[in-house]
């Protein structure tokens, strides 16, 4: 994705089975409209809250 730095996932210390993920990006524009307008955040958001 444009702007995409990378990404870092972190356990949590206060809860079993959660997860922080930190993405960093080359401006705010890349994030907010280049990725969360996109059809491709739709799809991994879906997957990324995806609940049992």
């Amino acid at each position: 994705m444009k702007g995409y730095i990378f990404h870092d996932l972190k356990e949590c210390v206060e809860g079993e089975n959660k997860y922080i993920l930190l993405v960093n990006w080359e401006t705010i524009e890349d994030h907010e409209i280049g990725f969360r307008k996109s059809d491709e955040y739709q799809e991994w958001k879906v997957l990324l809250h995806y609940i049992l």
